[in-house]
């Protein structure tokens, strides 16, 4: 048998229940009854060709583990993402408790075409089933088109330059000026955006650019002036959390001409020096961004989108022309040319060698030099034996060659070694010209019955010897190589005994642990008295509470 008790329950704390009991179970069961939403947003409403719009679909209501898929119904485009963000809260009004759970998915819509770009909607799944989506987004896509508000040029100094020939490359904004009394004031107020694809990579790796960091550096525009940004470079503001700001740059100007109407002409050169002939691209350059074309109301600037693009540009690295070259044309090309000639004897024997060095010095493309083969040339056949394995280093002087030539004299009596003709292409006059070395005399000493062709043999056949003795040593067996570590005397007497080791250790911390324990002795009353003192106005407020009751 059963004993049952029943306590009474007072009114407020049954009503209380009830509400517990009302909210946990709406709590519970809310997610089971609203059916999940997905909406659509699209920002921003106008874009330029090439950029990116962010696509959004944020979906409300999910049950928990549930992750939500999205697919875009638009135009032709390209589409990166999703990123996914999850976010939940619980709140309660009235009484009343009301859970959500939101899954926002991020897609990045690059359109392909220009005009009007259409985001008709997306279909979204989850759970199992598919989520109605609302929303949809007209976005305007700017393309480049020809504006008589802007000329953009991209030209080079020259259409056809030889090899390390230093040429400068153009971007040219040509912008009307604003109306009076603001004609001197820059159009360039809002920052427009210019891409140059050759000021962030050369367009080939036989271009060199000249120093384009240093060239920016020193367009950078303070925060008052106005210009154009360049590439989306960046500039640290050198505080550890700022963002960095984007680059300004004040390109010099001057005035110009657009359509009839007074304008500014700004300007861009970039220098490159190539070191390889052939055809070098250079890419279109592009302006987007917004550009003051007016005033009105006074003082407020009319603001236009513009979006031009200009033509690729082409380079031709040629060689220097055929017509009228010299044949003692040896490569080199540029504004000056100079080159002497010493031996290093004033008389010796026939057949004896003789080193000249021919020193090169100039303004020259040390890159396409070829050294000059003398052996053929008039004043050196059947006066000397040249040979052909010609030493090129670097001459006396900064910037200068010297190369030298291994000479045998085959005619004895006082000669003469006879000038050096070293042709060149004069990039400033734009026509070849000839720098001559100075004759030197040499004093050559008759050997009876000198015979060339036998002293050549001869001297050929002992190269052959000691070439083919080279090769022998190389197959002789490797010599024997001692062990230097066996050789070593043995150590092993002076180790110390593992015992000796840990007292020289334990000693000096026992020292130490004794030392610590001794100051913790000597202070332990100071302490405990301090933490008396620290502890006083507790105890007597709990006595005073105490006292109380």
């Amino acid at each position: 048998m059963s004993l049952l008790v029943s306590f009474p329950i007072p009114d407020r704390l049954r009503a209380w229940l009830r509400l517990c009991a009302a909210s946990l179970a709406v709590l519970f069961t809310a997610p089971l009854f609203a059916a999940p939403t997905a909406q659509l947003a699209v920002e921003p409403d106008a874009l330029y060709l090439g950029e990116s719009a962010t696509v959004t679909v944020r979906v409300r209501g999910l049950a928990d583990g549930d992750t939500p898929s999205a697919t875009l119904q638009c135009d032709a485009a390209d589409i990166a993402g999703p990123g996914v963000s999850h976010q939940s809260q619980t709140t309660i009004v009235n009484g009343r408790v009301s859970s959500s759970s939101d899954t926002t998915l991020s897609f990045h819509v690059t359109p392909r075409d220009a005009g009007e770009f259409h985001v008709r909607g997306a279909t979204v799944h989850a759970g199992g089933r598919d989520i109605p989506c609302r929303g949809a987004a007209v976005v305007r896509v700017i393309g480049p088109t020809a504006s008589p508000d802007l000329s953009i040029t991209l030209a080079a100094s020259r259409d056809s330059v030889l090899v390390d020939e230093p040429f400068e490359v153009y971007v040219d904004l040509v912008v009307p000026k604003l109306p009076s009394p603001f004609q001197d004031e820059s159009p360039l107020i809002f920052h427009p955006a210019l891409f140059v694809p050759h000021v962030a990579e050369s367009p080939s790796p036989d271009l060199i650019p000249r120093d384009t960091e240093t060239l920016l550096n020193s367009l950078l525009a303070r925060r008052e002036e106005h210009g154009v940004t360049i590439n989306n470079i960046a500039l640290g503001t050198g505080f550890p959390f700022d963002s960095p700001r984007r680059a300004v740059f004040d390109l010099p100007r001057e005035s110009a001409d657009l359509n009839g109407r007074p304008a500014w002409r700004y300007r861009l050169a970039i220098g490159f020096t190539p070191q390889a002939e052939g055809d070098v691209t250079f890419a279109p350059v592009t302006f987007r961004g917004d550009l003051a074309t007016g005033v009105r109301n006074g003082n407020q600037a009319v603001r236009t989108p513009l979006f031009c693009r200009t033509e690729a540009l082409v380079v031709h690295v040629t060689p220097p022309p055929v017509a009228g070259r010299p044949s003692s044309f040896c490569g080199a090309v540029g504004t000056s040319l100079e080159a002497s000639a010493s031996l290093d004897a004033q008389s010796c024997r026939q057949g004896d060698p003789v080193l000249l060095a021919l020193d090169i010095s100039g303004a020259f493309s040390q890159r396409t030099f070829r050294a000059p083969q003398l052996a053929s040339r008039p004043g050196f056949a059947g006066v000397f034996r040249v040979y052909d394995d010609v030493k090129i280093e670097p001459g006396p002087t900064p910037g200068s060659l010297r190369l030298t030539y291994t000479l045998r004299p085959l005619q004895a009596g006082t000669i003469e070694l006879p000038p050096i003709d070293i042709a060149f292409y004069n990039t400033a006059s734009n026509a070849y010209a000839v720098a001559r070395t100075e004759p030197v005399p040499l004093r050559v000493d008759e050997v009876p019955a000198f015979d060339p062709e036998a002293l050549f043999a001869s001297l050929e056949a002992d190269a052959a010897d000691a070439a083919e003795s080279d090769t022998a040593a190389d197959d002789l067996p490797p010599a024997l190589v001692a062990d230097v570590a066996a050789l070593a005397p043995c150590s092993s007497g002076l180790r110390a005994h593992p015992a000796l080791l840990g007292a020289a250790v334990a000693l000096p911390l026992l020292a130490l642990a004794f030392a610590i324990v001794r100051v913790l002795r000597r202070r332990a009353p100071e302490w405990r008295a301090e933490a008396r003192r620290r502890s006083a106005p507790k105890r007597a407020a709990r006595a005073l509470g105490r006292a109380r009751t």
